[in-house]
């Protein structure tokens, strides 16, 4: 009895050192040192090495989180991508197809923000190829009237836009709006998706914002085109999935008038953030 005993034991420690190799072996190709079948999901701001690493030069980020901005808090991540800042603020968005999408601001770049090569201009050519819309109100000063729409693409955006990258284009109605042809234009939007906080229709797709520029009822501009102090790009990283403990309990919600404007984003958001799945799920 006390042989089978000490080789039960044998055996288990052998199993021990194997599992552990697999998991050296899975840490080492991850770059996850611990806790490798638990990927964190929670944003954490970028190393410098990752972000040069991806093509952009760390030192000319931006409204970069700190730790001690009250929209981010210090916090140990064992993984060589991340630094140990973790964000709490969370944007809402609608994808290119009008889908409900929650994202991260980890901080601005102009375009002397990205590095030197290859790398920086791979880089500042993909933030064009996923743009970050963003829709100012003109009633209320340092708001949104509407939720943004970062444009996705596919799902290739993961892996070639790492950094959640985007080009800012303001997206602004003209006075075309307010003739007979564009009200009836209006009238047909707002009755397909709502009205934003300052009147005028929500928009809610890429194919849309593409049709109403060629109709000339809106004007998209890069965001620091008409005042270089304003960056151009923006570290807009989308959460790939919410689910699960992604939203913190100390996580909150920004872009307060799009959030009223599509009040579902506050109610996914507290289900997310509570219950860690969809409502209804």
């Amino acid at each position: 009895m006390k042989r089978n005993y000490v080789y039960a034991l044998r055996f288990a420690l052998i199993g021990a050192v194997i599992l552990t190799g697999i998991v050296s072996a899975f840490s080492q190709k991850t770059g996850l040192s611990d806790a490798p079948f638990a990927v964190e999901t929670r944003p954490f701001d970028f190393s410098d090495k990752y972000y040069y690493g991806n093509g952009v030069e760390p030192s000319l980020i931006v409204n970069r989180h700190d730790g001690k901005n009250g929209q981010s808090v210090f916090e140990t991540i064992d993984d060589a991508r991340f630094r140990n800042i973790r964000i709490l603020s969370v944007y809402p968005a609608y994808d290119h197809d009008g889908r409900m999408i929650f994202w991260n601001l980890y901080g601005e770049v102009f375009k002397n923000g990205f590095a030197p090569g290859a790398d920086g201009d791979q880089t500042r050519e993909n933030a064009h190829l996923y743009p970050l819309y963003i829709f100012p109100s003109k009633d209320y000063e340092y708001e949104f009237r509407q939720p943004h729409i970062i444009n996705l693409r596919d799902d290739a955006y993961y892996t070639k836009n790492p950094l959640g990258l985007s080009a800012q284009v303001v997206v602004e109605y003209t006075d075309l709006i307010y003739t007979d042809e564009g009200q009836k234009e209006m009238a047909m939007l707002i009755e397909k998706n709502g009205v934003s906080a300052d009147g005028t229709p929500v928009i809610k797709t890429a194919l849309e914002i593409e049709e109403l520029t060629q109709k000339n009822y809106i004007t998209q501009k890069l965001k620091g085109l008409e005042n270089p102090n304003l960056p151009d790009f923006a570290i807009a990283r989308v959460m790939r999935n919410p689910q699960g403990g992604a939203i913190a309990p100390d996580a909150f919600l920004l872009n307060t008038l799009g959030v009223k404007v599509d009040p579902v984003f506050a109610q996914q958001f507290e289900c997310l953030q509570t219950q860690g799945n969809w409502c209804g799920k």
